[in-house]
Parts: structure tokens; sequence; C-alpha cells
């Protein structure tokens, strides 16, 4: 098959196919280089690479979508790398910088990279987006119906592997987690992948984002016949937070930049935690730096991706099962991290610390608070906010999940939208920030966000270190107060992993609104109105709650000593 489109029925239609950054201003592209689409196209695929397009894919509903399929000019056969696509499979060239072919689709793996190292690619677009038709039910029985597609194909050796960034990686835990997943599918790389869009970016807290949505693009289908879809149940959605992440037990190597803060790593590190995947078979690859950056460009990245695919599709004895499970990224500043490597996630030996509210001063303490305090600001400020400072005295490394334990009022109103940040002042007083794609150069150490009326947790996923609500989406049970009313909440931050150094200082900011400048993909819907007020101290046990690593156990190499499990550590 040729590299041309291939339209049904003989007909040659041109794809003109948009996309939103074509509505970008100016300021927004500086912020999106990477969304440039046309202006630097990629390495061209070596020759040694054969090209299908828009192979038609019948779905077990009857219905056909559009794939391309990258694979080895050889004869033989090859593993398999899928990915379903909402992007659409014809949005290539992420830009030279990140180090891709000109045929890499939208956060999808780079055909340039995989087949000359003996794998197939194959991008699907799916039902209803790109070149593919709607009608009937997809998801997850498209994605099964895929996988298996190509693990029977006569250029396959039968297994098939999973990879791609955002909701590329999201699909991978719908399929994963079916009841009867595809028998060819081996193992999966969710690079940066929601679990739950709602919990994760859409009402973090409960708090509605309306400066984010993800844009499909158009749909031009190459065929559209006559489709009768059969009815059939829908399945658990990503997009629903329906998926039992519990329900997979494939390979998993989840990649994860403290960059993406704001949107995936929540999830990927849920479904880290929640995914029943035996530990011997699941690794967790944190990085610093911005998160398309780190699926494409690093070779250690790369390497340990096809180290990865290697060990589980091709049948390699490589060493992998020597890699310890955590790749642990150290954030120091914008540009300083360190590295090292752990057996789980959470780390085991984490020393949970509370660190008690002082209103009276505006400082964190370890030991219980006595004296009482009550802290104003005015929760429509832009300005003002509730700060707590500490100052180490020594080194310590924050990584893991802090939480944050606060008594609240709204004085003038029946809910209230708290926003939390963790920040890193040098001795000087000069605050470090670490990288971030929408907001380069402004992410603090770690957030939080809570409405106060979705503040009921959830008691079975709860933990004490990590508090967990039971609902964040509209239309669900709330738990308004009256203006005036005290009442405790629990709050979970993100996910850190940090180091200060002596006389370095933490700051713990509470405000009425989002203090990260993310116009772009971060604006919300607040019912602040009024003063809102913090009761600190005697009865009022505020405290935040960090996760403090003793000396840590570095690894040098992968294969130094043999893998331990966390009962050993």
């Amino acid at each position: 098959m040729s590299d041309e489109n291939q339209e049904s029925e003989g007909e040659t239609v041109a794809y003109d196919s948009k996309w939103w950054s074509e509505d970008l201003s100016e300021e927004e592209r500086q912020l999106y280089p990477e969304k440039h689409w046309d202006e630097l196209p990629g390495a061209s695929l070596p020759e040694s690479v054969l090209v299908e397009r828009n192979v038609p894919i019948e779905m077990s509903d009857g219905l056909k979508l559009a794939a391309n399929v990258f694979r080895p000019d050889r004869d033989g056969t090859a593993p398999v790398i899928m990915a379903f696509t909402p992007f659409s499979k014809d949005h290539y060239g992420q830009r030279a910088h990140l180090g891709v072919s000109e045929k890499t689709a939208f956060e999808a793996p780079d055909p340039g990279f995989w087949v000359p190292h003996g794998y197939a690619v194959v991008i699907v677009d799916q039902r209803g987006t790109g070149r593919s038709p709607s009608g009937g039910t997809g998801g997850a029985y498209d994605y099964h119906d895929g996988i298996e597609w190509a693990g029977t194909q006569a250029w396959s050796n039968g297994n098939v592997g999973t990879l791609g960034h955002s909701g590329l990686a999201a699909f991978q835990w719908e399929v994963a987690a079916m009841d009867d997943p595809p028998d060819h599918l081996e193992a999966l790389i969710p690079w940066g992948g929601f679990t739950d869009p709602e919990r994760e970016s859409g009402r973090p807290g409960g708090i509605p984002n309306v400066g984010f949505s993800a844009s499909f693009g158009e749909n031009i289908p190459l065929w559209q016949e006559d489709f009768e879809p059969e009815s059939r149940p829908e399945l658990p959605s990503v997009w629903e937070g329906t998926v039992e992440l519990e329900n997979i037990t494939h390979p998993l190597l989840i990649g994860s930049a403290w960059a993406d803060r704001e949107h995936h790593l929540r999830g990927n590190l849920r479904a880290w935690r929640r995914a029943s995947t035996p530990l011997e078979h699941k690794w967790l690859f944190t990085y610093h730096g911005r998160k398309w950056n780190g699926m494409y460009t690093p070779a250690e990245h790369r390497n340990m991706q096809r180290k990865f695919f290697d060990y589980f599709l091709k049948g390699s004895d490589n060493g992998l099962d020597e890699v310890p499970n955590v790749r642990l990224s150290v954030s120091e500043s914008l540009f300083d991290f360190e590295v090292r490597y752990e057996q789980d996630w959470p780390l085991p030996r984490t020393e949970y610390t509370k660190l008690y509210l002082d209103g009276q001063d505006g400082s964190l303490h370890q030991e219980e608070v006595n004296r009482s305090a009550t802290v104003t600001y005015d929760s429509e400020s832009e300005t003002e906010s509730a700060t707590f400072d500490i100052t180490f005295n020594e080194r310590i490394e924050l990584s893991g999940h802090s939480a944050l334990k606060l008594w609240v009022s709204p004085l003038d109103a029946d809910d209230m939208d708290l926003f939390v940040v963790l920040r890193k002042l040098t001795a000087d007083g000069h605050e470090v920030n670490f990288p971030m794609d929408q907001a380069p150069g402004e992410n603090p150490v770690d957030m939080g966000f809570m409405r106060l009326s979705k503040r009921q947790l959830d008691e079975e996923r709860s933990q004490p270190w990590l508090p967990v609500q039971k609902t964040v989406r509209a239309g669900e049970p709330e738990q308004k107060v009256e203006p005036g009313e005290t009442v405790p909440v629990r709050i979970p931050l993100v996910g850190t992993s940090t180091a200060f150094d002596a006389d370095e200082t933490l700051r713990l900011e509470i405000a009425g609104s989002h203090r990260i400048d993310d116009e772009l993909l971060h604006e919300f819907d607040s019912v602040n109105n009024g003063i809102h007020a913090i009761e600190t101290g005697a009865d009022h046990d505020a405290y935040l709650q960090v996760p403090v690593i003793p000396e840590a156990k570095n690894y040098s190499s992968f294969a130094l000593e043999p893998r331990k499990s966390v009962d050993d550590t």
C-alpha cells in the first residue's frame, strides 16, 4: 500500500485537518512552541520504514476505523506499539527540538524511533475523530478490537504494547481495566495520563476549571457506510471517573513529569497506587522538565521505554528485572535536580510530619500550637492570602504526598474555594520555581484545591497521608455551611519531590484564587465572596502534613544489587 491517502471507492479527497493552535494568540504561541505544527517539521523517516496510511480496521460491530501503520520494510514479524488518538493520526510534527520524526502524531509514539528498533507502530483515529466514521459505541471496545487486529496480522509477532501521552495514555487505562482485556495486550506505557479528568483538571477539589477543554479537531471520515450500530452497554470510562484501576494487572511503565502537576500527575500517581500489577512488573519514571520533552527527547527516557518493551514484547533478557521500581527525580531549582532509584511510591520509609499553623506570627511548627489565632483574607482579592513559613536548619527532602488540615469559615457566604500552594524560598527570601509547560518557570513545590461544600471524604479510599474526596462533580451531594460557621477540612496536595537546603524556607499559601499565572489552561469559576477566616491553635489543630524522607539509599546504576520487595526495605 502506498503512502498516499487511500479513499473509499477510489475517490481522492483532500484532507486539510485543523488544529486548535491556529486560534492561539502570539503570547499563547510563545507558551506553546510545540504546537507550531508546520513551522519546524521533524526529521524524515528512515527509508527502512514502510508506511501504510488509512488502513481500515474493522471493529466487532462492523464499523471500520482508519489507521496509519509504520513497520519495518523487511520480511518477518515485529511486536506492535499501538495508540488510539482523538487528535487525528495525521497531525504530524511536534517540532524538531522534541527529537521526533515528521510522521509523529500529537502525543503518539514516534515511528522514526521505534520502527528502526524492530517495532511496528499503529496509530488509530478513534471512532468519530480524524478519518474514522462515527456511530455506535466505541471506547474500550474499539481499543480491544484494534489490539486483537494488530496481534493477528501476518507482520506481527502477536505481542502488542500501548504508548502515548495525555488522552492517548488515558485510553490505555480503559482497555487494560476491561473485565475481558485483549489477549494480545502485553504491556502499557501511559506517559502522563488522566485517570479521572474531573478530579485532576476539570474540577480539582470540586472547583470548576472553565479555562481548559480538549479540542479534538475536525472529523472528516474516509468512508461512511450505511451502518446500523448494535446496542451494547457503555463501558467504564476515564472521562466519567468510573474505570476500576484495580482491574489492571498488565506490566506498566508510568512516566510522570513534576511539571505536569496541574493535569496528569495526580492521575498517574493514583494509577500507580491502585493498579493490581505486581510490583515486579511496574515502574514509575518521574522526571524534572517539561512533559512533552520528557516523553521523546532525553536518551535515558527513550532507552527506558525501549528496555521495557524489549523485555515484555520481544522477550529480551536485558536486565529490566533488576531495575528498581521508581526513578525519583528530586527537584532542587528550575534547572537543577538529582536522580536516584527507589522501590515503591510512596516511599515506604516516609516520615509523615505535621507542621502546625500558628496564625499569630504566620509560622509552622513541629510542636502543637496552644495559642489561638484567627487569620483572615479577602477571598476576592488577587493579592491577599494567608501564609505560614518554616525555615529548615538542615537539608531536608520532601518526596510524596502532603495533606493540609484547616479550620475555616466563609464569613459572608455558605461556601468557599480554597487554593493552596507550597513554595520554596532561598535563604535571602527569593522564590525558587520549577519547570511547567503552561506557565514556564512558575511551578511551585506543590498545590491543592478544595471547594468547601465538596469536603466530604471517601473513607474507603482515603489514607492518613492522602485524603480523597467522595465527589467533585456538579449535581452530586454538597455540604454547605452557615455564614460564619467554622468547620474542619482536609485538603490533598498533588505530589512532590523537592529538596531544601539549610536556611531555606517552606511557605504554605492559602488564597481565594489560583496564584499561578496560567490563564491559558486555568480559569476557575469560583464561588468566593467576602472574607475567609482560618482558625489555628488550641482547639483548632490546623496542620500541614509533609512527607519527610530520611537519608536516601542511592543506586548509582540499575543493576548494583537485586530488587527487593517493599517488605524488605
